[in-house]
């Protein structure tokens, strides 16, 4: 009986050492691990010479392993299709997976691009659904958002947001039949959906997020803290929100200027953001909203022009080193 008390002693013993250098070792595979694709958007200057855009497109392509080709969509619109190819062509050439996103909101969200339309006329449904038919038919996108940051257009026009909801229901439904390998979604802008997005009061919109009923394919987040004026590296809303769906996530835009943080700050959110997201194991993709800075229009410095990881003349920001460090890990 005492041999067998000994042995017993000395199988927990030895059980207890495995299990914690299983998951010692597994813990220290994971840190030199990603669950998630990686991507930049390059956003070509208006006017600029071709080698300077060869010069970004060649930055994004070290930096991505996803693309992503945010395009202006509206009924009718002709260069819908067309301004998606240039940017699928260097997806297929490259070897990088590619994400379309259906963007029909102005860039203020204020209101619709080449308004007035509407999602409740029948022309418009058909286009919608051709559209977003066409695209997964010609480029067989990995991801497609329907929408980009839905919830502001639920906020400045209800009655045809609702009327989004349904189109977008029936519009998934049919891409999930003919292209099930793609994953179908719209955008959130994390600050809006929690009312602390300081240029549109206290108007929180989780009731948007629930209206989709968890029908998408990946939670699919837009967030920027500067527009909140939060610690950017305070992640709390994002970890309420996560806890909300247990679908996959993605980061699809993300970043903080340059102009308004210095690049120390926008390394160290970029950090803290990466370290959680190296966490998730539903974390699918961290898209970081631009590969340089952008041009300032009007020589109006907007903070729009500052999110890159280059500036605008391609030197290289603090935050790019944190990129490259788990850009270069291998994704599972």
């Amino acid at each position: 009986m005492y041999t067998l008390h000994i042995f017993r002693n000395l199988l927990v013993i030895f059980l207890t050492l495995f299990i914690w250098l299983f998951t010692s070792c597994t813990r220290g595979d994971m840190s030199n691990r990603r669950s998630f694709y990686m991507g930049t958007i390059y956003w070509p200057p208006r006017k600029a010479e071709d080698k300077v855009i060869k010069k970004g497109i060649s930055y994004t392509l070290e930096n991505s392993d996803i693309l992503t080709a945010q395009i202006p969509w509206y009924p009718g619109r002709q260069e819908f299709l067309k301004d998606i190819g240039w940017i699928a062509t260097l997806a297929k050439d490259h070897h990088r997976k590619l994400i379309v996103n259906m963007d029909w909101m102005k860039d203020d969200r204020k209101s619709l691009r080449h308004s007035p339309w509407n999602f409740q006329d029948s022309t418009c449904k058909r286009d919608f659904i051709n559209s977003a038919l066409e695209v997964c038919k010609l480029y067989n996108p990995q991801y497609l958002n329907l929408g980009v940051e839905v919830n502001f257009y639920a906020l400045t026009n209800p009655q045809d947001f609702r009327a989004f909801v349904d189109l977008y229901n029936v519009t998934k439904k049919r891409l999930s039949y003919s292209y099930p390998n793609t994953k179908v979604s719209v955008s959130f802008q994390l600050e809006l959906l929690f009312g602390i997005h300081r240029n549109w009061g206290k108007k929180a919109s989780l009731e948007v997020f629930e209206a989709f009923g968890d029908n998408f394919d990946i939670l699919s987040i837009s967030t920027y803290p500067n527009s909140s004026g939060t610690e950017p590296s305070n992640l709390k809303n994002l970890k309420i929100l996560l806890n909300r769906s247990q679908k996959p996530f993605g980061i699809f835009e993300t970043s903080i200027p340059s102009n308004l943080y210095s690049e120390e700050k926008q390394k160290n959110y970029l950090k803290t953001l990466i370290s959680f997201l190296k966490e998730s194991e539903r974390c699918q993709t961290l898209i970081w909203t631009s590969t340089a800075d952008t041009e300032n229009l009007d020589n109006k410095a907007l903070w729009i022009n500052y999110l890159g990881l280059f500036d605008q003349n391609f030197r290289p920001k603090k935050a790019l080193s944190e990129w490259e460090l788990c850009y270069k890990l291998k994704k599972n």
